[in-house]
């Protein structure tokens, strides 16, 4: 058993709020539920003040018992006896401002907030945990927490996101402090694991993505009141919507199926990149879901699409989307990002848009012919009973343990 402090790439605050469906989220959560975890503190990213009035960002998490605090800090107890997380605010309202996605490189720099991670861990009885980064940015925190192993986790390459368009200098020397420092490194993709090599101490252990399919197995699930008024088939889309988003794609898919509907959950990054689309007629964008509510969502899609650029608009991970299409038992059409490979057996890749419209018109055929158990046999044995978040965290929590059990031995030779 071991403690362990978190610095996740999305704040507790977030996954309240959204529904815990992101990579960190479902580990951080699978992190709270083992028994064999000791203490964790999550330490979510100081808020400022700039953005508790442009982002109406919450201060500290709304769920829990507060169960320390000071003026500027607050500790809040959201799985009794096992899991806190710690909130900070701090005054500052231009810097954050200027410095855009630098800041969070900046914050995690000052001593002060050095101070208060150092005593929350020390009040609640912490001594030297894990500490678990996702975050190239949060680096600067590294040397201020004691820590007997430093763990990274690499969601997606921040090198080559294309929604960050900040300089990346900072990001690029977080992944070599990274490199150079960490005594494990887990990456959702193989072209992040030869980034991160070669690391100093380790080699970087490739653990793809998962899905519970028991939160998406078909079953019967009430329409949703924003689709209940759609005319089928139903062609859903469930993510983000930036520059990613092959929104010319998705209008020649619409344009060549006016008779289905085309819906679309998820968070609206960016406008402008996706802005032909939201006025199509057949286009039904429903806004950004709960995670505990999307299941009934992708309950009534017919068809789960994946219609992202390839190439340098990718994150370089692996689409969770993809996993839980699968588990909802959906025919998946995608083009060739990364990640979607080793599922081809399952699924409908294309390589360009007529290809893409080829394997969508196959799939529709084969729908209104009443021939969906076609559909159905492609996609059956997909997902195996290694791909639960669960596993995935068994996998993470293995080598830690692995680890920690080398370092000690050669600690008392």
């Amino acid at each position: 058993m071991f403690d362990l402090v978190v610095l996740p790439m999305h704040d507790w605050k977030k996954c309240e709020a959204e529904g815990f469906r992101t990579r960190d989220a479902h580990i951080m959560e699978n992190l709270s539920r083992s028994e064999e975890m000791g203490r964790i503190l999550v330490v979510d990213r100081p808020v400022s003040w700039a953005e508790t009035l442009v982002k109406k960002r919450r201060r500290r998490v709304a769920g829990g018992d507060v169960v320390l605090g000071g003026r500027n800090f607050w500790v809040t107890e959201t799985v009794p006896e096992k899991c806190y997380v710690l909130d900070m605010f701090v005054g500052d309202v231009v810097r954050p401002l200027l410095m855009g996605r630098d800041w969070w490189d900046a914050i995690f720099r000052r001593p002060a907030i050095h101070q208060t991670i150092r005593q929350t861990m020390e009040q609640i009885g912490l001594g030297r945990a894990v500490l678990f980064l996702w975050s190239p940015l949060s680096t600067g925190a590294i040397e201020a927490i004691p820590h007997d192993l430093l763990v990274f986790d690499a969601l997606d390459n921040w090198l080559s996101h294309p929604v960050i368009r900040d300089r990346r200098g900072l990001i690029a020397a977080g992944y070599e402090v990274i490199r150079e420092r960490a005594d494990l490194i887990f990456t959702n993709a193989q072209s992040t694991a030869n980034l991160l090599t070669p690391a100093r101490k380790c080699r970087p252990r490739f653990i793809p993505n998962g899905v519970d399919p028991e939160r998406f197995r078909p079953g019967r699930r009430e329409m949703p009141e924003d689709m209940a008024n759609l005319k089928r088939p139903i062609v859903g889309y469930s993510g983000k919507l930036a520059r990613r988003f092959d929104a010319e794609l998705f209008a020649k898919l619409a344009g060549a199926f006016p008779d289905a509907s085309f819906v679309i959950c998820g968070q609206l990054l960016e406008r402008r990149p996706v802005a032909s689309i939201l006025g199509l007629p057949n286009v039904h964008y429903l806004g950004d879901k709960h995670y505990d509510d999307l299941p009934a969502y992708l309950a009534h899609f017919d068809v789960g699409l994946i219609p992202h650029r390839v190439g340098k608009h990718e994150i370089e991970g692996d689409p969770i989307k993809m996993y839980e299409y699968l588990a909802a038992q959906l025919p998946v059409v995608t083009t060739r990002i990364m990640g979607v490979d080793a599922y081809r057996e399952h699924i409908f890749v294309a390589d360009n848009h007529e290809e893409f419209l080829g394997r969508l018109r196959h799939c529709l055929d084969l729908i209104r012919s009443g021939r969906r158990e076609v559909l159905q046999e492609k996609v059956a044995g997909a997902l195996p009973e290694t791909v639960t978040w669960r596993c995935k965290t068994r996998l993470m929590v293995n080598s830690i343990q692995e680890s920690l059990q080398r370092k000690r031995a050669t600690q008392k030779r």
